[in-house]
C-alpha cells in the first residue's frame, strides 16, 4: 500500500470545481464518458450523505449514500481514482460511513470485482438478496 496523505470531507456542499473533478473521477473508473455539472450537483445534493477524499486539493475519491437514518442505508457508489486505489482511500470513506450509520443495516449493489472490498468491511453478500435494476431509456 502506498503511503499518501488525504483528507475526508463529509457531506460538505459540492462546488462546480468539485463536480468537474468528480466527473473526471467517475470517468477514470469506467463509469461513463461525460457528466454535466448540473447532473453531478443533483446527485450529490440529493444524497443524504457523501464523503469526498482529497489529496492536495484534488478529489481522489467519492462515496454517496442514501439513508432513512433509522433502519436502512444504501451505498449508491464508491469510486477511487485508479492512481490511489490500494492506498486506503476507499476503506477510509467506507469506515466513515459505517461509523455514522452503524445503527442501520447497510446495503450495497457491488459490481463484480468489488465484492471482496465490501466483504472486508463487513458489508457482506447475502444469499437471499439479489440486485435488481432498471436503466432509464
Amino acid at each position: 500500500m502506498k503511503n499518501i496523505k488525504f483528507e475526508l470531507f463529509e457531506s460538505s456542499p459540492v462546488s462546480e470545481a468539485d463536480c468537474i473533478q468528480i466527473g473526471r473521477l467517475y470517468c477514470s473508473v469506467g463509469w461513463g464518458r461525460e457528466y454535466t455539472i448540473s447532473q453531478l450537483k443533483a446527485i450529490f445534493d440529493g444524497a443524504q450523505y457523501h464523503v469526498l477524499a482529497r489529496c492536495g486539493g484534488e478529489v481522489i475519491g467519492a462515496l454517496r449514500a442514501l439513508s432513512d437514518s433509522c433502519f436502512s442505508t444504501w451505498i449508491a457508489d464508491v469510486a477511487v481514482d485508479p492512481k490511489y486505489q490500494g492506498c486506503g482511500v476507499g476503506r477510509s470513506m467506507m469506515e466513515t460511513l459505517i461509523n455514522k450509520y452503524k445503527h442501520t443495516a447497510i446495503y450495497s449493489s457491488a459490481l463484480i470485482g468489488s465484492v471482496e472490498f465490501f466483504n472486508k468491511l463487513g458489508v457482506t453478500e447475502k444469499t437471499k438478496l439479489v440486485a435488481c435494476s432498471r436503466r432509464q431509456d
